[in-house]
């Protein structure tokens, strides 16, 4: 099988939009906004925080017309907390992006009628608490760097040295 890294190294040749989704005052589902704004300075990613409404990236994803598009979000699989998921979107997923009323699935099929063949992946961390208020718990925050890193490292060309780590 083959790792998170290798598979983002190979969608990483069809130039994919980074969509990272989640709420930041929800604690661990800020996972997705804690990677974008980890690589927030980072050129060479088309890269958009969504917050807790990746309907809001509709637009954005139809005028970047990408063939693949890597969802950034926590995910509720009854796995250890932190621990880090690579995985189609599809309808069953065997984790569940939470919080956001719109399913990355949904959003991926609207976005496949506007734009035809798109490849759509989520790239997620478990969670471990998302009470109102709290911030990212540490396994969390570890994974937000691990998961920052693994996007810089596949996506970007010019790699030199790694920051996150």
């Amino acid at each position: 099988m083959p790792t998170i890294l290798e598979c983002l190294k190979k969608i990483s040749r069809k130039k994919p939009v980074v969509i990272c989704v989640g709420n930041v005052l929800r604690g661990d589902d800020g996972f997705g906004p804690e990677v974008a704004r980890l690589l927030k300075n980072c050129k060479g990613i088309r890269l958009y925080n969504a917050g807790p409404a990746p309907e809001n990236a509709i637009g954005l994803i139809i005028r970047e017309r990408p063939s693949v598009i890597l969802f950034v979000d926590g995910v509720d699989g009854g796995l250890t907390p932190g621990t880090i998921v690579f995985s189609l979107v599809k309808e069953e997923l065997a984790v569940h992006p939470i919080t956001h009323g719109l399913p990355l699935a949904t959003l991926a099929h609207i976005v496949k009628r506007e734009l035809g063949e798109l490849e759509t992946y989520l790239i997620g961390a478990q969670v471990k608490n998302i009470s109102l208020g709290a911030g990212l718990s540490f396994e969390v925050a570890l994974a937000a760097k691990a998961t920052a890193e693994l996007l810089r490292l596949s996506l970007i060309k010019s790699f030199r040295n790694p920051r996150f780590l």
